[in-house]
């Protein structure tokens, strides 16, 4: 009933996530030990506010899809190719505005 070759793919993955996670967590441990250490630097320069009211920001990967400002080159390009306003969804479908 149960297929070997399945199964044996199954553990390989799940192997491969936990060794992920493994990392991960030891990622995580470094950064809580950094973020801790900073926030006793703060608390030596400013003793009264509380680190933890800092509010966190949001950190930014850019995507390896196109180079620094390329998208919204691309973007602008089949814009000022069309005949009239354009929705994002035909912008999506960019051979269709050249062709009118």
């Amino acid at each position: 009933m149960t297929e070997p070759h399945v199964v044996s793919a199954l553990r390989a993955k799940r192997a491969e996530i936990s060794g992920y996670l493994k990392e991960l967590e030891k990622q995580i441990r470094a950064w809580r030990a950094s973020l801790a250490h900073i926030d006793a630097s703060i608390k030596i320069f400013a003793p009264g506010p509380d680190p933890e009211t800092i509010p966190p920001r949001r950190t930014y990967r850019r995507s390896g899809y196109f180079q620094k400002g390329e998208f919204s080159r691309l973007c602008l390009d089949e814009l000022r190719k069309a005949n009239g306003p354009v929705s994002t969804a035909d912008l999506g479908r960019v051979d269709e505005l050249t062709q009118v």
